[in-house]
């Protein structure tokens, strides 16, 4: 029995290319480059081509037409099922094109998705424009047609034809025996259903290279043959099957029923995502790297399971309607690791646990990638009300980490002529503190894995990555919520730091107004040089909420029944608003400077990696893999002078 997961650019028994697929996919083998590979395995004269395929990328399917073309051998192409959209083009490459009189072939303009400005979108057009030049040039060169003539077939939805109609306009150059064969045309193509009936019912099988047609025994083995063929047309996920796979199991003699439990084996946890539209697709893309690969399988993941993907792989789209174990299939091949006779879950185990030459296997890295977009995810989804006032540095280790303050220079002294240069002193704090790590571990069984159920996998670390901002900000808050003690034995909101009132009052125009005038005042630490320290952000609790928007938004004084205008200061001011403010107290409102002025509270990563880190490692006494997430994260106090603390009415 065929391996279903085979690649499908392969070398049949006989020695025939067979492209049976996406033309341009690696997963199923059908890029440039290895079609070409497989091109060189052949000797002999005469190179025999058999294609099955709904289309794919117009550049890797040039890039294939070319190579057939600049071949010394005689090219022999037969379409067995199909050759639909860029796999039309690529038969073009035949001396002698065979086309049984019941396959499919179809035509059109190519298309592509495209977003962006206007000037993107005029490009993309300009692009269009000149592939389908490459085109037509491509079928008169074949036929012989008029451009205008062969404008026409391409135009709207594309033109379909049978065997015949193709051989009268000279796309092929021999009608032969009609096949019967599984019809897995995508639905989206929008083949007529009587050329798609006439594929699927035909009674004959025909030998291609002998030309002749044998016919079943009896009209028991023909209702046989015809049931496997609708078990395999009717799969939901008919494209994750190889198209050679139904004429094994035909000539294995299986009943309908077996055939029907072996797809049901196939498919039991392949991805219920809708197939991409199959056509002429313009995206430049070629072999990709294996990191191209993570990437890609990774973007794909994560949109498939609602986890936002900024700049997608170009390549994502196309692996959505992988499934994990298709992907991890997919990243052996491309380290060149068999994966014949391997189950479903054999495929997961040699993925998690490969080696070769000393590289380990890439699907953990798409899946530690993949962990990494639902903790990210999970870390933006919760709104930092930290940003902008705090300050971020990277740290480079566990240590203490000293801050060194100096204050202003000294008053420069006049210095009258041949007078005597005075030397000058400067004083200095020291504000310390180091970075902690945070974390948890999380896993995935293998028998989600095996069902292709992430949507476990991807809500967990989307979770830890909420925890892992709350941490941060818990940490922030809880600084000035608590009023630490700074170096100089003062707490940070303090009388003596001349940021905090004596006496509390209501936030209003005339408060925020003292808050500003006591943060311009504000002295260097000789308390000599004053630091016109200016406010940027407004710190509210969520019961000041609506008052704190009312007094920004406002165009008018709000605390006057005239139409004295708001100040521009006052309308200038950000808004950061977190509720545990009001664990302490519901009436006390703060401002802050920005911290390219005046830093106030650092926030420290390990080497500057912000958010949440994963490490991926196998299970070995479970079956499955554990991730462990970690926030290596630290935050202090650094100058009181941005700080401006009012504890409300």
């Amino acid at each position: 029995m065929t391996n279903p997961n085979r690649a499908r650019c392969s070398l049949s028994a006989s020695g025939e290319l067979l492209l049976y697929g996406h033309i341009g996919e690696w997963a199923d083998g059908l890029d440039a480059a290895s079609v070409v590979d497989e091109m060189e395995r052949l000797s002999g004269n005469t190179l025999i081509v058999r294609i099955h395929s709904s289309g794919g990328y117009v550049l890797e399917g040039l890039a294939i037409y070319n190579r057939l073309k600049q071949s010394k051998r005689t090219i022999h192409i037969y379409i067995d099922g199909m050759a639909l959209s860029m796999a039309s083009v690529v038969a073009m490459a035949g001396d002698k094109v065979f086309m049984p009189a019941n396959a499919l072939m179809m035509v059109h303009k190519p298309w592509n998705a495209i977003s962006g400005n206007a000037d993107d979108l005029r490009d993309a057009a300009v692009q269009l424009d000149k592939l389908e030049e490459s085109i037509l040039a491509i079928y008169q060169a074949k036929t012989g047609l008029s451009l205008d003539k062969l404008g026409e077939l391409l135009a709207g939805d594309g033109t379909w034809l049978n065997g015949r109609e193709a051989h009268a306009l000279g796309l092929v150059d021999h009608v032969i025996d009609a096949v019967r064969a599984a019809a897995s045309i995508p639905p989206e193509m929008k083949a007529p259903a009587d050329k798609v009936a006439a594929l699927i019912n035909h009674p004959g099988v025909s030998n291609m290279e002998n030309n002749t047609t044998t016919t079943s025994p009896d009209a028991k083995d023909a209702a046989r043959v015809q049931g496997i063929l609708s078990v395999f047309a009717q799969s939901r996920s008919v494209q994750l099957l190889d198209q050679a796979l139904v004429h094994d199991w035909i000539a294995e003699g299986i009943t309908e029923a077996e055939a029907r439990q072996r797809v049901l084996g196939i498919v039991a946890a392949a991805d219920a995502a809708t197939s991409p539209r199959s056509t002429m697709r313009t995206d430049s893309w070629h072999r990709p790297s294996l990191p191209d690969f993570r990437q890609a399988a990774a973007d794909a993941l994560a949109m498939r399971h609602g986890i936002p993907v900024e700049k997608p792989h170009a390549a994502a789209a196309d692996l959505r309607r992988m499934s994990l174990v298709d992907l991890a299939e997919a990243s052996l091949r491309m380290r060149g690791i068999s994966t014949s006779g391997l189950s479903r879950s054999g495929v997961l185990t040699q993925a998690m646990n490969a080696t070769l030459g000393g590289s380990t296997s890439d699907f953990p890295l798409i899946l530690s990638d993949l962990a990494s977009k639902a903790l990210l995810a999970g870390y933006g989804d919760e709104p930092d009300s930290t940003e902008g006032w705090t300050s971020v540095e990277p740290i480079a280790n566990f240590k203490t980490q000293n801050r060194l303050q100096l204050s202003e220079a000294p008053d420069l002294d006049l210095v009258r002529e041949l007078g005597e240069y005075k030397h000058g002193a400067m004083s200095e704090s020291n504000e310390s503190f180091r970075i902690h790590t945070y974390g948890k571990i999380f896993s995935l069984s293998r028998e989600a894995m095996v069902n292709d159920d992430l949507s476990a996998f991807t809500r967990t670390p989307r979770a830890f990555g909420q925890a892992a901002r709350r941490k941060e900000l818990d940490t922030v808050w809880g600084i000035v919520t608590s009023n630490p003690t700074m170096s100089d034995g003062v707490a940070l909101f303090h009388s003596t730091h001349s940021n905090l009132v004596a006496s509390g009052t209501a936030l209003s125009v005339a408060s925020l107004g003292v808050g500003r005038a006591a943060m311009r005042k504000q002295k260097g630490l000789a308390n000599k040089a004053v630091l016109n320290v200016v406010p940027r952000y407004l710190l509210v609790p969520a019961a000041l909420e609506t008052t704190a928007e009312q007094l920004i938004a406002s165009l008018v004084d709000p605390t006057r029944s005239n139409d004295t205008a708001n100040l521009e200061f006052i309308r200038g001011l950000q808004l950061r608003v977190d509720a545990r403010l009001d664990a302490t107290s519901a009436t006390a409102w703060f401002l802050a400077s920005d911290p390219g002025q005046m830093e106030t509270i650092v926030k420290g990563y390990l080497d500057g990696q912000r958010g949440v880190q994963v490490e991926l490692q196998p299970g070995f006494e479970v079956d499955g893999i554990a991730m462990k997430a970690r926030l290596d994260f630290g935050a202090a106090p650094l100058n009181h002078r941005g700080l401006y603390k009012n504890p409300g009415a």
